[in-house]
């Protein structure tokens, strides 16, 4: 073989036929694994037999499928066991007996085996033979003329006379018949109308009922209401405990939950500190002694320009003392000696000319000049700036962290009623390195007690409602408003007390809640008139959504809105 080819399990005849036309070589090799499609089916591997043919290829089947080695033989292509084999597989063709040909058995005899899946039909011939005759003779017709074979000439039976004295023996001696296909009974056209028409009745009803259903799932009907009320503003405390497991309205109390929570935080800052790194100033200078004795002067000693410009002295040295010459003048005691800068800088570039003092001895007199200083400032860290970077990702990690753990189901944290702390710390520079800018990472942890923000507004409400007249009862809307702030934390204690400012709506008591439970499954009409019968109550409009949906209110009472609008008493 040219060429060898692999298939997929599941790949068809097409696709072959398109892989085979794209290949140049004459003779090509197809692998199928074991159980592949195109090996199972005669059709398959007869039709892949012409294309090749019509293509001029010449195609061999390698496999290790038992079946498709059989099939493939069967059509006339060659079996190969695997691509190293170099002579094709002889296999032997099982005989196939013509199913169409009528067989009879004598059962009579026990030794007789039936061929496989050969099934034997029975039959009693107690009647008359003439009558079965003229049943057999007899056409049959369905509806609308058509005519029916009998069961007998359908299945292939044949008749043959019977003595009387083989009656006893016609159960253990009977022919029959195998066909490859039976023809099915002709079922009349009248009952198969009736089964569709209750098919369409059944399949109707069932989609009246799947829209029946969705509607009261998902529809959703909005109540517009106006009612006469008054705005109401009040402030009560709410207590937030950690050891409380359910909500205290009597007391204003509600249970608590300690969360504790870390995270690494990153930033990069910019260096605040500055350090000169220029050059210093040195000198070779010229002391002078005006005394009558020599005079020492001290490594490190300092020596200072008429100017202020100090230097240092880098070696020990002793001036001599001044002496007379010949003619009798004074002639100085002089020494040279290395001074430095003590800081760096141009500024420290004297010239000459120029004179300097010896601190402590003011005998020695001294001249000369400096050069080589540099001015150059330069960006370091401070250690200002490793103490502010710490306190800013800590910061950072409060405000992030308590955002994160309000986000968490319904929870609330109020600022200041939390423990921080900063578990690691770590900059890419130390105090006083040269750098332009560096990075920080902080671990911070916090400790807060947070609370259920449905069970604070409620226990808030109830406090409020206190205070209002006897039949009158809080209205509340979406638009209520709930500002907590802290009054007190003990976080160690699990203890917090919170200030909670409240704006809401006072009115006629109307519970929306059983409003909405009452009003499930209920018409567009029977909602609006129990509505009306709120006291003082307007009803603005009733609405469903879709608008296509069944004027009923749906079973789930959360689809069910109802919308206060207040006016002014």
């Amino acid at each position: 073989m040219d060429e060898i080819l692999y298939l997929e399990a599941d790949e068809e005849i097409t696709s072959v036929v398109d892989k085979i036309k794209g290949l140049d070589a004459k003779s090509i090799g197809l692998v199928a694994p074991k159980g592949a499609t195109i090996v199972q089916s005669v059709v398959s591997l007869k039709l892949l037999k012409k294309q090749a043919e019509d293509l001029g290829r010449k195609i061999a089947i390698i496999t290790s499928d038992d079946v498709g080695r059989s099939l493939a033989s069967r059509v006339g292509l060659l079996v190969f066991a695997d691509t190293k084999s170099a002579e094709p597989l002889e296999i032997a063709q099982e005989e196939i007996p013509d199913v169409r040909k009528i067989v009879e058995i004598d059962m009579s005899d026990t030794e007789t085996k039936l061929p496989k899946d050969f099934e034997v039909h029975r039959y009693d011939q107690e009647k008359d033979q003439e009558q079965e005759e003229k049943v057999a003779d007899k056409p049959k017709t369905g509806e609308g003329g058509q005519s029916v074979s009998s069961d007998k000439e359908r299945i292939g039976f044949t008749n043959r006379p019977i003595e009387d004295k083989e009656k006893h023996e016609r159960v253990e001696r009977q022919p029959f018949k195998s066909a490859e296909t039976v023809e099915k009974k002709v079922v009349p056209q009248k009952n198969k109308g009736r089964r569709r028409g209750w098919l369409v009745a059944v399949v109707a009803l069932g989609l009246i009922a799947v829209v029946f259903l969705a509607d009261l799932v998902f529809a959703k009907v909005e109540v517009n209401i106006s009612i006469p009320a008054e705005e109401l503003d009040g402030n009560v405390s709410v207590v937030v405990e950690r050891d409380k497991s359910e909500p205290d309205v009597v007391n204003g109390i509600i249970p608590g939950k300690q969360i504790q929570k870390e995270e690494e935080f990153s930033e990069n800052f910019v260096s605040t500190g500055e350090k000169d790194a220029g050059e210093k100033a040195t000198g070779t200078l010229t002391f002078k002694n005006e005394s009558g004795v020599d005079e020492s002067i001290d490594a490190g000693t300092t020596i200072a320009s008429s100017a202020g410009m100090e230097f240092t002295l880098q070696t020990s040295l002793t001036v001599p003392k001044a002496t007379l010459n010949p003619a009798g003048d004074k002639v100085l005691g002089q020494v040279s000696g290395e001074v430095e800068a003590k800081s760096a800088g141009d500024s420290y570039n004297l010239p000459a000319s120029t004179s300097y003092t010896v601190y402590g001895n003011s005998k020695i007199s001294v001249s000369g000049g400096t050069s080589g200083g540099i001015t150059k400032k330069i960006k370091i860290v401070s250690n200002s700036d490793i103490v502010n970077s710490q306190e800013k990702l800590q910061e950072q990690g409060k405000t992030a962290l308590l955002e994160a753990i309000s986000k968490e189901g319904n929870n609330g944290v109020v600022e200041g009623a939390e423990k921080v702390e900063v578990v690691s710390f770590a900059s890419t520079k130390n105090a006083e390195d040269e750098a332009s800018e560096f990075k920080a990472t902080a671990k911070v942890r916090v400790i807060t007690l947070s609370y259920n923000l449905e069970q604070l507004r409620q226990v808030a409400l109830k406090q409020i409602e206190k205070t209002l007249k006897e039949g009158e009862g809080i209205l509340t809307t979406k638009d209520d408003k709930f500002e907590v702030s802290l009054d007190s934390s003990d976080i160690n204690v699990g203890k917090i007390i919170l200030k909670v400012a409240v704006s809401t709506h006072a009115g006629q008591a109307v519970d929306l809640t059983n409003l909405s439970s009452t009003w499930r499954a209920k018409t567009l009409s029977q909602i609006r008139q129990q509505a009306s019968q709120i006291p003082e109550a307007q009803v603005k409009d009733v609405t469903i959504w879709p608008k296509y949906a069944l004027p009923i209110a749906p079973i789930l009472k959360n689809r069910i809105i109802i919308n206060l609008e207040y006016v002014k008493k």
